[in-house]
């Protein structure tokens, strides 16, 4: 006879959907922020189907047609309702953000009780004295799940975001041209000090291929989060275009700051666009900004 405990079943279930809930959030909402009311509201949330869970084993509920329904497609969608109370948000995309991340952590907790210490541990518990050990070895795996699951979410949407921002520039100064990949820095506020046109940062071993010698240079200062503060090299050339399946821009006179170093491992990028040419075209929706006053891109040294 098996013997099951209504709080612990009730604490595992209220665990899990809080997880659950959580993770979701973290890839529902790009920035993974979870603010504190969003976090009350998982709590409830996960209350709510915690309880429901508690009903259908006190009541000894049959399965059913009814019961499928509400277990699978009522409860989980009024729990994302609670949760996340986003009126910008389908239901169904919800859901299916809620059953993917349902799945992937299930399978975590499956595989960690089949091929871990954990899980040999848990099997082994089967007398009286192992029962607490049992419950907080679960909770573990839970946790230990979770944090797996959240490094997996973590890099996925950075790849996603990073693959977003990328940008297509061909760079062209007098008769030479380039063309390398941009990624989009939202952070990069960077400025040249006399006329305050935005800056883009551009590797070396790639701008070096169109530098003609005859290039007027001039200093940036700059500073970065976690280092002192810097200079860059700074040039001016002919004009670069930017496109992507969104946008398609012609710059005049861009201000180019060159970088020494590589701004990544892999190579998927070797420059870093000033998001002011992108955010200027969203709000202006035009083709080309070379005129742009709030720019100043067709000013010279």
């Amino acid at each position: 006879m098996h013997v099951i405990y209504v709080d612990v079943y009730f604490a595992i279930n209220f665990l899990m959907d809080f997880i659950i809930l959580v993770v979701a959030k973290q890839i529902l909402n790009f920035k993974g922020k979870i603010e504190v009311r969003t976090a009350i509201r998982c709590v409830i949330a996960a209350l709510f189907g915690a309880t429901y869970s508690v009903i259908i084993l006190v009541l000894k509920v049959k399965y059913g047609v009814l019961q499928i329904l509400f277990t699978w497609l009522v409860v989980p969608y009024i729990m994302t309702g609670i949760a996340f109370n986003n009126r910008k948000l389908s239901g169904i995309k919800m859901l299916t953000v809620v059953y993917c991340v349902t799945f992937v952590l299930n399978g975590v907790v499956s595989m960690l009780s089949s091929y871990s210490f954990w899980g040999k541990t848990v099997a082994q518990a089967k007398t009286q004295e192992h029962k607490k050990l049992n419950v907080l070895m679960l909770m573990f795996g839970i946790v230990i799940g979770c944090l797996l699951m959240k490094v997996a979410v973590y890099q996925m949407l950075n790849k996603l975001k990073i693959r977003k921002n990328l940008y297509n520039v061909r760079i062209v100064n007098g008769d030479s041209k380039i063309e390398t990949v941009a990624l989009e820095d939202t952070g990069n506020s960077l400025r040249e000090p006399y006329k305050g046109r935005p800056v883009s940062v551009l590797q070396y071993n790639v701008i070096k291929q169109i530098l003609t010698g005859n290039e007027k240079c001039f200093l940036i200062p700059f500073k970065s989060v976690g280092s002192q503060n810097g200079i860059l090299t700074g040039i001016t050339v002919d004009y670069m275009e930017i496109k992507n399946r969104d946008i398609n821009l012609k710059i005049s006179n861009p201000v180019l700051g060159i970088y020494k170093g590589m701004f990544n491992n892999d190579k998927k990028y070797q420059m870093l666009l000033n998001s002011e040419f992108i955010l200027h075209n969203s709000e202006t929706n035009q083709k080309q900004i070379g005129d742009c006053e709030n720019c100043n891109t067709r000013s010279q040294f």
